[in-house]
């Protein structure tokens, strides 16, 4: 971008004075008083003041391949399809839980079915252990003058040996009970979690298709290497496809060189100018200016200030978004003043100065600066109209041209 001094009409007399034998020429420049403008050249594209973002739904997991897009311009309708993603990497997914969730189904139940047997086997025998010890009590001997104290004892241990093993089955139940509690709830957990991953991965399978939010016209995005989004990109969940402008309200969005920006601010006044409609001026004020500058192309040394400009009306006819323009911020004015291009201007040792013509030689006269714009600086003490300035050195002491 560049920045400009508006003069209006200035009395450039270049004259020649000679100097010694050699006649050596020194373009001069006659002062005169005239209005001064600092004026910031800039330029940039429209833009819509309000937008709906239209992204990369955030349920989703991981990177997404864009499958199909809706070309870049397009009007849709609300709801109507603006991007599907693709569903191999999804499909995959499901699959793979489906078939897990299926071998613990086969594993639940056969766990069930094994569980279930021991149980009946130790069941079973506790059964047949209640009706021995029942024999055993009943037909044991008890009277002494009949049986001998040597039976009794023995039905005795029986009985006890029948209440060891009623003991021991009674426990292997209930550590069974507790495995099956255990096991199978160990595997419904399992399966819980693979069910609860297909439901995840069929919702997100649901968000691949992404739906316009309202009626409007689509800008698709850019990636940050400045790329339209196309298909076959792939993006990360919640990164932008595009927007759909707000076209009633329109913004310019413009780049001031880094060099150019001094005096750069909010609120000062601008004048846009649309490329293909050079007829059209509308005015407007500096937004915002980003407070730092960044390059516009990679690996360049250049670096310029984004600058966003509030328009005071909107053709929804001529304007449109990416529109291409041109800005001049004023920065500052000024209805008279004198000034000197700035290469009349010289510094020593932090001092300016001019040389100014008297006769056919020149004295060193310290100035004060004021303003300045890319091509001429406000004196604002130490010259007056009419005084005519060297606008090279005639020295040639290799003093440092401002």
């Amino acid at each position: 971008m560049r920045r400009s001094a508006s003069i209006g009409m200035l009395l450039l007399g270049l004259l020649f004075a000679g100097c010694g034998e050699d006649q050596i020429s020194v373009p001069l420049v006659t002062v005169q008083s005239q209005p001064f403008d600092v004026v910031i050249k800039a330029e940039g594209e429209l833009s819509a003041a309000r937008s709906t973002p239209v992204e990369i739904p955030t349920l989703l997991r991981g990177i997404q391949r864009i499958a199909w897009v809706v070309p870049d311009g397009s009007n849709v309708a609300e709801g109507e399809l603006v991007a599907r993603l693709d569903a191999d990497r999804i499909d995959e997914q499901l699959t793979t839980f489906r078939n897990r969730l299926s071998r613990l189904d086969f594993q639940l139940e056969a766990k069930k079915q094994e569980i279930a047997k021991e149980l009946r086997m130790v069941e079973g025998q506790l059964t047949l252990l209640a009706q021995e010890r029942n024999d055993a009590v009943t037909s044991a001997p008890k009277d002494e003058r009949i049986f001998s104290r040597q039976k009794i004892i023995d039905a005795r241990i029986n009985i006890e040996l029948i209440d060891t093993k009623i003991q021991h089955y009674e426990s292997q139940l209930a550590r069974t009970r507790e495995r099956e509690k255990t096991e199978l709830e160990i595997l419904r957990l399992e399966r819980q979690t693979q069910d609860v991953r297909i439901g995840q991965f069929e919702s997100q399978k649901q968000q691949l298709e992404i739906l316009a939010p309202h009626a409007g016209f689509f800008l698709a995005g850019q990636t940050w290497q400045g790329e339209k989004i196309r298909v076959g990109m792939e993006l990360w969940s919640g990164q932008s496809l595009g927007e759909l402008p707000d076209l009633d309200e329109m913004e310019a969005k413009v780049q001031v060189l880094e060099s150019e920006a001094a005096g750069l601010e909010e609120g000062l006044s601008v004048t846009v100018q649309m490329e293909a409609h050079p007829e059209v001026q509308i005015e407007g004020t500096v937004k915002t200016v980003a407070p730092v500058a960044n390059a516009i192309e990679n690996e360049s040394p250049v670096k310029y200030f984004e600058v966003v400009l509030t328009l005071n009306e909107t053709d929804t006819v001529t304007m449109k978004p990416s529109s291409q323009v041109r800005a001049s911020i004023r920065v500052a004015s000024e209805e008279t003043a004198v000034s000197v291009p700035n290469q009349a201007i010289f510094v020593e040792e932090g001092q300016p100065w001019v040389f100014v013509a008297d006769g056919s030689k020149f004295e060193r006269r310290a100035v004060e600066l004021g303003m300045r714009s890319v091509s001429r600086t406000v004196i604002v003490g130490g010259l007056k109209d009419g005084d005519r300035i060297a606008l090279v050195d005639p020295e040639g002491d290799g003093s440092e041209a401002g």
